[in-house]
């Protein structure tokens, strides 16, 4: 299913659900990667080469694989929620920019030489305050983009190994993986909806002042130096939306990140249970025939996240080209 399939066929799209949404699949995530880590890592061993309770260590096989099937399944669903919250700003971003455009118009109402020059000012402030926080998420989202096209790319040309090469290069060892597990994104979906909520009201002020403004300027018993005073008030938006802009972009980038970087962890764990299977086999330890019928289960897991990419990939390059439109209309707005 592509990305704009899925997104159509979401009910809810707005930033509150999306951000319940978010928490709940990034906590699962963990919870399943941080179990499966626990397993793989120390209790298979254990139970294989110390003990050598084998019908224990199968059983616990196949708590590992649920465990990864349930952390990839809500870090693939986590990736396109941060996607559709990415739509959120960028929608966001566009009120603004309208709301300032409103703004700017009001330089056709009055013949005030002082006025018509602070409005001119103020919107280049705004416009190359905006620039600088949209230049700079267009980096992060290229970066991230770069990151998933590897992978994509890797698992397009059906060679497992170089997949899974790909993948090992993201990581130094497999033993230092299970940190990975440990990162805590509720704390940047908090804070990316409640800078996306202050975009939304900077642009709900912004628009309500040139109200008010374009009222007194209509107004003949309004003076224009009240108005002056007022659209100084403008000038402090535009610092605090670009400090808005950028924080909710970079908030939004973490996310994804970290949700990469827990599916790249995902699949080196499936890896690593496999090669464990393969170690024990050829030590006698393991029965080959069902280790050889689990492995064909791990490889669908892999298959599947390969396949997923394909979508998260293109998420990336719409909210890469939604950037780009951003970029555009702030050109025209100059």
């Amino acid at each position: 299913m592509g990305y704009y399939t899925e997104y159509l066929s979401t009910v809810f799209k707005g930033p509150f659900a999306t951000a319940v949404k978010e928490r709940f699949e990034s906590r699962r995530a963990i919870r399943n990667l941080r179990a499966s880590d626990k397993k793989l890592y120390k209790d298979l061993p254990r139970l294989v080469e110390k003990e050598h309770r084998v019908t224990k260590a199968i059983s616990e096989e196949d708590r590992v694989i649920k465990e990864l099937k349930i952390a990839a399944a809500n870090g693939y669903a986590l990736a396109f929620n941060a996607s559709t919250m990415d739509r959120n700003i960028l929608e966001a971003i566009n009120n603004l920019i309208d709301a300032w455009n409103k703004a700017h118009e009001l330089s056709a109402r009055t013949t005030n030489a002082e006025f018509k020059h602070k409005i001119e000012e103020i919107s280049r402030i705004f416009v190359t305050l905006m620039q600088k926080a949209v230049y700079k998420a267009e980096k992060e989202e290229r970066e991230e983009y770069k990151d998933v096209m590897i992978i994509t790319d890797e698992s397009e040309k059906k060679n497992h190994e170089q997949f899974m090469q790909a993948v090992r290069l993201r990581f130094q060892s497999t033993e230092s993986q299970s940190l990975l597990a440990k990162f805590a994104i509720r704390a940047e979906i908090r804070a990316e909806r409640r800078f996306l909520e202050g975009i939304k009201k900077i642009a709900t002020k912004c628009e309500q002042l040139a109200q008010k403004i374009g009222a007194q300027l209509r107004s003949k018993k309004t003076d224009e130096v009240s108005s002056m005073r007022l659209l100084s008030q403008f000038e402090a938006f535009a610092k605090e939306s670009e400090y808005d802009i950028g924080q909710a972009f970079y908030e939004a980038y973490l996310i994804k990140k970290r949700d990469f970087l827990l599916m790249m962890k995902v699949i080196v764990n499936t890896n690593v249970l496999k090669q464990l299977n393969r170690k024990w086999i050829a030590m006698h330890f393991m029965p080959e025939v069902p280790v050889r019928e689990r492995e064909a289960n791990i490889d669908a897991i892999e298959d599947k996240i390969g396949k997923e990419f394909h979508t998260i990939a293109q998420a990336l390059r719409i909210s890469i080209s939604g950037i780009q439109k951003v970029k555009a209309k702030l050109a025209r707005a100059a």
